[in-house]
């Protein structure tokens, strides 16, 4: 029985493959034999498959993040809210907080989701230091807009206009740090994926 992220991958790069038998049908009149067009399809399915493997990865992680925020008490708003040439926020979760747990007042957090194989020669050690200062301002960006033209996500929240104009935002990160896969070829154990939740993890300046 496949996984969940690899039915996803084997779904998303099926019409990929679909068009590759095309491509080597007596239907198609390109000159197949050619070296140079032999390269280049060797390339683009290289790359497709390597992208679809990097989102199926991604979505993966995604959901963990998203079932670790609900454990800790917050609301899922929208994930992978993209704004045209400005950025892509992976979560977006409403926090409410009891004081006495160190909550000021209602929250809208924007959470980027990282994921990285541990690897102490790496340029960067763990999966939250590659959320670079240009990553987020383009998160930063992106949180703006929906500030401006989100408003029809917060309706099933219940919140009166004054409440909403009274919400903080916040800026999180959910990273997991994975172990790399074993000389033998066995599979990451998850047990060993170490969480890092870091609430404001950056600022507005």
């Amino acid at each position: 029985r496949l996984s969940v992220p690899m039915q996803a991958f084997c779904v998303r790069h099926l019409g990929f493959l679909i068009s590759w038998r095309f491509i080597k049908s007596k239907k198609c009149i390109i000159n197949k034999n050619h070296k140079y067009w032999q390269s280049f399809i060797k390339f683009v399915m290289l790359t497709h498959l390597s992208e679809c493997a990097m989102r199926t990865l991604g979505d993966h992680y995604e959901q963990l993040a998203q079932a670790f925020l609900r454990q800790q008490g917050l609301t899922i708003i929208t994930t992978n809210y993209t704004v045209h040439r400005t950025g892509e926020i992976d979560i977006i979760a409403y926090h409410d907080e009891p004081r006495q747990a160190g909550g000021v007042c209602p929250t809208l957090v924007f959470v980027e989701v990282k994921m990285r194989k541990i690897n102490p020669n790496a340029r960067y050690g763990q999966a939250v230091e590659t959320v670079t200062r240009a990553k987020q301002n383009k998160i930063i960006k992106t949180a703006e807009h929906f500030l401006a033209y989100g408003d029809k996500f917060l309706q099933n929240l219940g919140l009166t206009t004054s409440q909403k104009q009274a919400l903080a935002c916040r800026f999180d990160v959910i990273a997991f740090d994975v172990p790399p896969t074993g000389q033998t070829g066995q599979k990451n154990d998850e047990n060993q994926t170490k969480t890092h939740w870091l609430r404001n993890a950056f600022l507005v300046e």
